[in-house]
């Protein structure tokens, strides 16, 4: 159980959002071999791990959190409604306290939270991201 079994979580969860998406939403995931779409949106998903924690003086648990990050990166001149608008569905896709279970549970500790947009030379992209949380016994 490890940062690996969260991402694997997080990542099942938006890729079946994005595949059933109207129109598809491609993902890149972190390094894994991606070709750009010609236009449209796609996503791109990273995980940024915090350190794991125990709380426990015995060290019988093991405490990972972290940010899962969705960007949106939707072609330039096309304005931000249509990045805000995927935002909006990542809202309700990964609601707080989210129970997500596997291996174990990862849980959303924060709602899902857009930051300011960056342009890139060739697209606009929207960082949304949230915080999660699981821990083993």
């Amino acid at each position: 159980m490890s940062t690996k079994a969260c991402r694997a979580l997080l990542e099942a969860r938006v890729k079946t959002w994005a595949d059933a998406h109207n129109p598809v939403l491609p993902i890149a995931f972190e390094n894994v071999k991606f070709t750009k779409p010609a236009s449209g949106i796609y996503l791109r998903t990273f995980t940024l791990p915090n350190p794991t924690d125990s709380r426990f003086m015995e060290a019988t648990d093991r405490v990972y959190m972290g940010v899962f990050q969705v960007s949106i990166v939707a072609p330039l001149q096309t304005g931000p409604a249509a990045a805000e608008a995927i935002v909006t569905e990542l809202e309700a896709l990964f609601p707080l306290n989210l129970d997500l279970t596997s291996t174990l549970k990862v849980t959303t500790i924060t709602p899902v939270s857009a930051a300011p947009a960056l342009q890139e030379p060739d697209a606009y992209v929207t960082p949304a991201s949230f915080s999660y949380q699981a821990t083993t016994y």
